[in-house]
């Protein structure tokens, strides 16, 4: 029976169908609007759907028709049959599957045929546009029109508008677009309707509108229509005041006057109303009081003009109304002029005065007369004239009644005046009543006093002036009040009164006023005194004024001061400023009864202007009056009042008269009230001599917004219980100005004590800071307990040619090559810790500080650190994944629903095929798309990766659809951390923790130098130690990668075509020298780049050189020689000389300067031909010649460490120690199966470059055999290869002692010749083949792609070294190799040493210093190198400046590294250069210190604006002043981003303002004024959150200002400065944290307690428990103490420093002794690891009778690495060059 399979006959619907994708029979898919049903299970096109259903069996069958919309059609989009797009108004669908065009340009022009029409409609564009596409059909709004393209264009411009195709629109609709109010500038079309001023427009013609306003509509007026008029009413007419003016549009309505106008004309408006431009739109009356001369009066104006009232008819300006006349009786005689008199009145204005100017109809008084004005007049006397010819009020007229006078006034009454005594020197006038000797008399004629002796009354015997009034009785001879009647006895006689406080007397019988009580230069002042001359001697005479009785004074000082002026009880109003006399003292009766105010209209003076030794006693001042002004750019402002006592400013600052010579003016017992004004202002500028002070007591400012003190420029005070409240600044000193204070407050107010700026005037002390005062600093000496390793710089300095080292220490025997310095041009001279930017310390956060303990063992390649550390590989190994890549291809199976995608996956886990990060591959979140598309995020990276593992994430945990699981590759990772080894077996050693075993406590080890396994050495090539046990002590640290310097093949033209080559090379600074094997020109030089070669000038003499050398010593020269018999000699390279500097002749082939200094130096010439060597001390003018005695073959030549080095070819070696003088036989450099290629000295060792001979036999062994990996064969010299050997001998070190290590990393390129050469810092090796390896060693050899052949030829064994001192790029070492034939083309490699460094010491992880062993060289100063600190538990990044430097110190050369330095290594260096270091703390250097400064001047540096330095001391450290080099102590400290360049400027001024403040008290600073504190609600409702108090108030300090105080405030707080405070209510102490706590002081010195005499010096209590500082300065607490002892003497492998130990029962004595205090037997359950042989009879049985194999532990970790040291694929992170 056949089989019926039910599942034949089900559908399964995948939805759109996908490239790639896999379908089965029955599959049905969308493409396009249609479904498809698969016939046969197939793999899906990658590409189209196409290629499947046409394929010659059919994949797909077409199911159903349907259409997909697509909406409008787009530009390179996949367009499948049936779908339906919109295409300018057309829907179209698609017959023919395709992708459509690329530019919108092309449209579907280009795929007509691949289309057919579905529906059309015209297709709306919305408003048109410029630079657009528009095609047939497409309908568009311009303006307020509708059109419809006829024709297909591209639209315009925005500047030509639409109108530029007009012929290709239609109008379909027309209507208005209101555009609102015209604007210029603007696109304009047909039928916009616009606003213009009044008037609506139409547009008539497209346009853009006038540039500018000014310009107007009017400027286009023919392209627009009016539509409706009407009026825009603009206010008030304005004038160009503004310098604009205003424009204004026809119907624009405007009130100018009392009058409304309509403008008829566009114009902009001027200075003055133009009325041709406007009509009267409405006229109107205006009343404007007073006429005034200044005032534009316009028709309708009405005006008051003395007693008269006009009406002005015309626009005018200074014509005044009565001029033209007067309206009378009806009549106008106003005609045709600017005023029409309105009404005629009266204006009373009192008394005639001569100064006053008059008006028509002004009435006046003149004594008992009264007048009115019948013309404008000024000093008219009313009664000029005879009463007869005044004439009485008659309106207009102005003549006499005569017509014989022009009257000015008429007479309305007459009537009497009383004058009272009549005085001879007074003026009377018509009707003035006087009284005199008893009779009274009537004036008749205006006259003065002083016409004639005929103008007193009683002498008037005409009656010409006076006429009698009342008759008086006879004997009368009294005249004026006080007169007294006496008689002498015949007639009675006058005695007129005396002075006031005069007394009468009996005087030679008779009687006379005389002074009663007066006091020589003692005056007296009261409310009822009077201010004349003879008053104010006496307490009954007093002066009325204080002003009067000083300028009384001052009329004769020299007779009347120094006196004392008593102001009596009273308020006195006083004319201000009072000057107060020299030596004068003004003393009221008591404080609050005694008051001062100024008189109305001087609340803004001085009140009192004092001199020297004056005095202001026992009163009130109060009164002035001003505004605060504005704060300046420090807070303070200054009042716009004067101060209540102040220096007088006299005639000037020159005047003598004013200065304080020997006392200053006292003030005490004085209180000021006022309103931001000054209490005391002592302001030096006022006199250019003198003391300039002011001192007071008991002196209390209450002065709302205002000033209590104020000393400027060098104005100075001292205070005494001086007192301010509500004061904007209590104390206040600027420019110099000083205050010295004691016993007084500050109360209420914005701010207490206030200094700021310097004396402007004075000189200041000039000096440049001086960066370069110091040598180069190394605070670290390494050594291995004996001998001397290496420095740590922390500044390598720079331009050195010369250092000497000074090493000290607990060993002895070190010696250093001081006269052969090794320097770096390029290297890093510094890395420079910078400020973050953040307002934080530098030296980023969250460093590791140091995990220091001691190991249980270790070997070449790995340690095993101490059992107690319980960190695991996350926090020293890292490793996390930062970044993935080659993310698994799409799998729809991944997808369950297409429309719930896009699926995400929060923190996924995975495995790894790294076996070390298997169970620590982190975290990830998964993003999958509709297609199946995964991205991944990486949450949590774990550690332990390597570049290129494999991740894997199951399906099952992104969704478990049933989808492939999804791989993906680790593309980066986080750093390592760093292990050194500080002391013990192993010292010195250090490498990248590559992998970390927390069960075993093994770490495996990388090195830096080349990524493969094992250890690096702090001396690059050092051996290596391969045991390390329990006295091994480590540290785990942060890693730093310095980026190598830039490398470059380079090449050089030199013009010198099928030139060949002398073997001979050098340069100097940017110089480079050459020599020509052939032509005339033997020398040549160039600049740096080698692009511009010129010939040298030479001698008749001149010799080919075969070698040459660059003199560092004496005086620098080039030497270079050749096979001949004169030495070639030149200073620059530029010019030689031979002729006169003979040499013994042979074929000199090497030239080397030994030791050297500025004045001396030994250069040593070696020939091949004989072995005769030529030395020289004198530059090489001159040689002396000894003979080595090694015979000919002589081939390379070498200094260093104090050594001379000769070797030959094959290997064999002598060597001098006395520059040359004598030479012994040394070990070999080689053994003799190896020819030597080259050999140099550098980095403190020799390195010799060997090549096999092929005299080497071995037995021959296919599995052993070596294949030479050029040429693919074997030869003679199976299992050699060139290598390198080293030694570190030095001078010290005997001729057969020296020892040659091989490189254990050989394996170079086969057998090839590789020449050698070092030049700072670097080795570099080059084969004749052009192969390039280098290093820092000579023991690890990094490669460089070779370098191309020139003209096909090999190179010459020979490498040329030299150094570029060049500020750009080019500076370091350059090594020149030349093709074996004729070539006009030099080749040369430019690269340089890698720095090398540590972050240490770290503390409280922020890096203190980078300590470099290494310091590079060939950096570009220019782009610095990257660093990277590779520290896993960092939180914030390092800040840095990398200092790139010429002549920067290498390691120092031994000749010899002493013995026993196993503590306190230090070193000194001094020599030619510089550490240029940026200062900072709280000492700097300056040079030309111009005078020694004095504590607490203010020093500047140029540059700093923020900070202003105070001065501590002053140590002069050479020279002398005026130009002495000196270290001064500054606070605050320099910090790290202020601190100075070198040389920059620095001044220091010691007139600085100041305020000095004891026992003082601030009260509520920062409550403000007066109203403000409203005191006292601030205590009984509280402040609020208006004006709190502002502690930071109470004291500021401004440019350079400075207030030194020792307060308390409204808390009872108690500070000094801003360095102590103690809070009282708590008792809390609180010293400043940056001077005064245990870091920042220098020391603690506890000797003065309970701990006695040891003046141990105390920095830090520590809690810190691995101990990892090693420091005498820090004490740890006891749980430290408890965690350091629990780690060394547990599991770990640690080093106890005791004779016995016991643990438990079991003791640990004699090195090797294990007992049990209990004589039991010790029991050890667990297998024991055996690193040494065992002895004892039980365990040698145990050993032969038991299975070796069983008793030992291995790691795995050699499963998983190849031969070499690498991971397989050396896909580790660290693979050559990956560091």
């Amino acid at each position: 029976m056949a089989e019926f399979n039910l599942a034949r006959i089900r559908y399964t619907w995948k939805n759109v169908w996908l490239a790639g994708a896999t379908y089965i029979k029955d599959d049905i898919v969308r493409h396009g609007g249609n479904n498809y049903v698969c016939m046969e299970g197939h793999l899906s096109d990658q590409t189209s759907f196409e290629t499947d259903i046409t394929a010659a069996t059919p994949k797909w069958l077409l199911m159903g028709d349907g259409y997909q919309w697509r909406g409008n059609w787009s530009v390179e989009t996949r367009y499948r049959i049936n779908d339906l797009v919109k295409y300018n108004g057309i829907v179209y669908r698609v017959i023919d599957e395709h992708l459509s065009a690329t530019t919108q340009a092309e449209g579907i022009s280009e795929d007509s045929n691949k289309f057919l029409a579905f529906a059309s409609t015209e297709d709306w564009s919305g408003v048109w546009s410029p630079l657009t596409r528009y095609r047939i059909g497409d309908i568009i709004r311009y303006g307020a029109i509708v059109y419809k393209c006829i024709e297909e264009h591209t639209s315009s411009s925005t500047t030509a508008g639409l109108e530029q195709d007009q012929a290709k629109w239609k109008l379909t609709f027309k209507g208005n677009d209101f555009k609102l109010n015209w604007a210029p500038n603007s696109r304009y079309k047909i039928d916009d309707v616009v606003k213009y001023g009044a008037i609506v427009y139409r547009c008539t013609q497209g346009h853009t509108s006038a540039a500018t306003g000014t310009l107007g509509l009017e400027d286009d007026l023919s392209k627009w229509d009016v539509v409706l008029h009407g009026i825009d009413y603009k206010g008030y007419w304005q004038d160009n005041g503004d310098s604009s003016g205003l424009r204004y549009k026809v119907g624009d309505l405007v009130k100018y006057g009392p009058t409304m106008w309509r403008c008829k004309e566009f114009h902009t408006s001027l200075a003055t109303f133009d009325e041709n431009k406007f009509d009267i739109w409405m006229p109107g009356l205006g009343f404007e009081a007073e006429w005034s001369q200044s005032t534009s009066y316009q028709p309708g104006d009405i005006v008051r003009y003395g007693g008269y009232t006009y009406t002005s008819m015309t626009n005018n300006l200074g014509s005044a109304p009565s001029v033209t006349g007067v309206f009378y009786e009806g009549e106008s005689l106003q005609g045709l002029y600017d005023w029409e008199l309105l009404i005629t009145g009266y204006k009373i204005t009192g008394e005639w005065s001569n100064s006053t100017s008059y008006r028509t109809g002004d009435v006046v008084r003149n004594n008992g007369f009264v007048y009115i004005a019948v013309q404008d007049s000024t000093n008219q006397q009313p009664d000029a004239l005879s009463v007869e010819s005044q004439g009485y009020y008659d309106p207009g007229e102005t003549r006499s009644a005569n017509g014989g006078y022009s009257m000015y006034w008429q007479l309305v009454i007459t009537g009497v005046s009383y004058q009272g005594e009549w005085i001879e020197t007074k003026d009377y006038v018509l009707g003035d009543i006087v009284v005199q000797a008893g009779q009274t008399w009537k004036c008749v004629q205006a006259h003065e006093g002083d016409d004639s002796s005929l103008v007193e009354p009683s002498l008037d015997t005409t009656y010409s002036y006076w006429i009698k009034h009342i008759v008086g009785a006879p004997g009368n001879v009294m005249e004026y009040i006080g007169d007294i009647r006496t008689h002498d006895g015949t007639n009675h006689l006058r005695r007129a009164i005396g002075n006031p406080g005069e007394a009468l007397k009996v005087v030679s019988a008779d009687n006379a006023w005389e002074a009663l009580g007066s006091i020589p230069k003692v005056y007296y002042v009261a409310t009822s005194g009077q201010d004349i001359s003879g008053a104010g001697l006496t307490a009954t005479n007093p002066f009325k004024t204080i002003k009067y009785a000083t300028q009384y004074i001052l009329g004769d000082e020299a007779n009347r001061a120094p006196a004392t002026i008593f102001v009596s009880t009273g308020i006195f109003e006083e004319i201000l400023p009072i000057k107060v006399p020299a030596g004068v003292a003004i003393v009221g009766d008591e404080l609050r009864s005694t008051t001062v105010k100024p008189r109305e209209g001087s609340e803004d003076q001085d009140m009192f202007q004092v001199r020297n030794g004056c005095g202001i006693r026992n009163m009130t001042l109060e009164g002035l009056q001003g505004t605060l002004g504005t704060p300046d750019t420090y807070g303070a402002s200054v009042p716009s009042a004067g101060a209540f006592v102040a220096l007088d400013p006299g005639t000037g600052p020159s005047d003598s008269s004013v200065w304080i010579t020997n006392k200053s003016t006292y003030v005490q017992n004085v209180t000021t009230i006022g309103t931001a004004c000054v209490g005391l202002k002592i302001d030096g500028a006022l006199h250019n001599s003198g003391n300039k002070s002011i001192v007071a007591n008991d002196f209390t400012q209450v002065i709302s917004d205002g000033i209590g003190v104020w000393a400027n420029k060098d104005g100075r005070a001292e205070l005494v219980s001086v007192f301010t409240y509500y004061c904007h600044i209590g104390y206040y000193a600027t420019s110099g100005g000083k205050l010295r204070a004691t016993n007084g407050n500050n109360s209420y107010g914005k701010y207490g004590s206030f200094a700021e700026g310097e004396l402007v005037s004075e000189t200041p002390i000039t000096a440049t800071i001086n960066n370069r005062y110091y040598n180069a600093i190394a605070p670290t000496v390494y050594s291995n307990a004996n001998q001397i390793f290496a420095l740590g710089y922390t500044h390598a300095g720079e331009e050195y040619t010369n250092a000497t080292y000074n090493i000290t220490g607990s060993g002895s025997g070190v010696g250093v090559d001081n006269a052969s310095t090794d320097t770096r041009n390029g290297g890093i001279s510094e890395l420079r810790l910078l400020d973050p930017g953040d307002s934080s310390t530098p030296g980023g956060r969250g460093h590791i500080t140091g995990v220091r303990n001691s190991a249980q063992g270790g070997d070449s390649i790995s340690i095993t650190i101490a059992q107690s550390d319980n960190n695991g590989p996350e926090y020293y190994v890292g490793r996390a994944i930062t970044a993935v890549n080659g993310i698994g291809a799409a799998d729809a199976n991944r997808v369950g629903n297409v429309d719930d995608a896009p699926y995400t996956y929060p923190g996924v886990t995975a495995t790894s095929n790294n076996p070390f990060a298997k169970s620590t591959v982190g975290a990830f979140t998964v993003s999958v798309d509709e297609t199946g598309a995964a991205t991944v995020t990486v949450t949590n990276g774990g550690h332990s990766h390597r570049l290129g593992d494999t991740i894997t994430i199951l399906d099952s945990d992104i969704g478990n659809f049933g989808g492939a699981n999804l791989t993906f590759n680790v593309s980066g990772i986080s750093e390592s951390m760093k292990i050194i080894i500080e002391e013990g077996e192993g010292v010195g050693q250090f490498g990248i923790i590559d992998e970390y075993f927390t069960t075993t406590k093994k770490i495996n080890v990388l090195r830096e130098s080349d990524g493969k396994r094992g250890w690096d050495h702090l001396v690059p090539g050092w051996p290596i130690t391969t045991t390390l046990d329990g006295s091994t002590t480590y540290r785990i640290e942060s890693r730093i990668e310095v980026e190598a310097p830039p490398y470059a093949e380079e090449g050089f033209a030199t013009g010198y075509a099928s030139t060949a080559w002398q073997d001979c090379f050098s340069a100097t600074g940017s110089t480079m020298v050459a020599f020509p094997a052939t032509g005339t020109d033997k020398a040549i030089y160039s600049n740096a780049a080698g692009d511009q070669w010129t010939p040298a000038i030479i001698d008749a003499d001149f010799v080919r050189p075969n070698c040459i050398v660059k003199c560092k010593g004496k005086l620098k020269y080039f030497i270079a020689l050749g096979d001949g018999t004169k030495a070639n000699l030149s200073t620059a390279g530029t010019a030689w000389g031979s002729t006169a500097y003979s040499i013994n002749q042979h074929n000199w082939v090497s030239i080397v300067e030994g030791p050297y200094t500025t004045t001396s130096h030994t250069v040593i010439a070696m020939a091949d031909d004989s072995d005769e060597i030529a030395i020289s001390t004198t530059d090489g003018t001159s040689w002396t010649y000894v003979n080595t005695g090694f015979g000919t073959g002589q081939k390379f030549l070498a200094y260093g460490n104090g050594k001379w080095m000769i070797v030959k070819e094959d290997g064999s070696a002598i060597e001098s120690i006395n520059d040359g003088q004598s030479w012994q036989t040394a070990t070999n450099v080689a053994p003799g199966t190896y020819n030597v290629t080259g050999f140099a000295f550098g980095n403190g060792r020799f390195v010799a470059s060997v090549q096999p001979n092929g005299t080497a036999t071995f037995v021959f062994d296919p599995s052993t055999t070596m294949i030479n990996s050029v040429t693919g064969t074997t030869s003679a010299t199976f299992g050699l290869n060139s290598t390198f050997y080293i030694s570190f001998t030095d001078k010290d070190t005997g001729p057969t002692n020296s020892s040659w290590l091989l490189v254990s990393d050989g394996n170079y390129i086969g057998t090839r010749v590789f020449g050698l050469a070092y030049q700072d810092g670097l080795f570099m090796a080059i084969s004749v083949q052009g192969d390039i390896l280098y290093g820092d060693g000579g023991h690890v050899w990094n490669s460089k792609p070779a370098i191309p052949l020139l003209n096909a030829q090999n190179y010459r064994q020979k490498i040329h070294p030299m150094t570029l001192t060049s500020s750009t790029g080019t500076a370091g070492p350059r090594f020149i190799i030349t093709p074996s034939s004729a070539t006009a083309n030099l080749a040369a490699i430019k690269f340089g040493a890698k720095a090398k460094m540590r972050a240490f010491p770290v503390t409280t992880g922020r890096i203190d210093a980078f300590t470099m062993s290494d310091t590079g060289s060939g950096y570009d100063s220019g782009i610095p190198p990257q660093i990277h600190v590779h520290d896993t538990q960092k939180t914030t990044e390092v800040t840095y400046q990398v200092r790139v430097k010429n002549r920067v110190l290498g390691q120092p050369n031994f000749t010899n590294r002493g013995a026993a330095y196993t503590k306190f290594n230090a070193v000194t260096i001094t020599g030619d250069g510089y550490a240029d270091l940026f200062q900072i703390g709280g000492e700097i250097i300056v040079s030309g210190l111009s005078l020694l400064p004095s504590p607490g001047d203010n020093f500047r540096v140029d540059g700093i604006n923020d900070v202003i330095y105070k001065v501590g001391t002053a140590t002069v450290l050479e020279g002398a002043i005026p130009n002495a080099t000196a270290k001064l102590t500054i606070s605050p400290n320099m910090g790290v981003q202020e601190s100075p360049i070198h040389d920059v400027s620095a001044n220091i001024r010691q007139n600085y303002s100041q305020v000095r403040l004891t026992f003082h008290d601030f009260l509520d600073i920062g409550t403000g004024n007066f109203g403000d504190t409203a005191y006292p609600l601030l205590y009984t409702d509280g402040f609020g959150n208006i004006n709190p108090p502002e502690q930071s108030y109470e004291a500021q300090e401004y440019n350079g200002g400075r207030v030194f105080y020792a307060s308390t405030d409204q808390d009872g707080n108690f500070r000094v400065g801003e360095l102590f405070k103690v809070e009282q209510s708590t008792g809390i102490v609180t010293i400043n944290a940056s001077q005064f706590d245990l870091k920042g002081l220098d020391e603690l010195r506890l000797g003065a307690f309970i701990l006695g005499g040891t003046n141990a010096v105390i920095r830090e209590f520590s809690k810190e428990q691995t101990f990892v500082a090693n420091s005498n300065n820090i004490v740890p607490t006891q749980k430290a103490i408890a965690a350091y002892l629990q780690g060394r003497i547990s599991g770990g492998g640690s080093n106890v420093a005791a004779n016995a130990v016991t643990a438990g029962t079991c003791k640990f004595s004699d090195l090797n002794h294990i007992s049990n205090t209990g004589g039991i037997a010790i029991n050890i359950p667990v297998t024991m690891h055996m690193t040494k042989i065992p002895s004892g009879m039980m365990m040698a049985q145990a050993f032969f009778n038991g299975n070796m194999d069983t008793m030992m532990l291995t790691e795995s970790q050699d499963d998983f690495e190849g031969s070499d040291g690498f991971y397989d694929g050396g896909e580790n992170g660290y693979g050559p060059g990956g560091l």
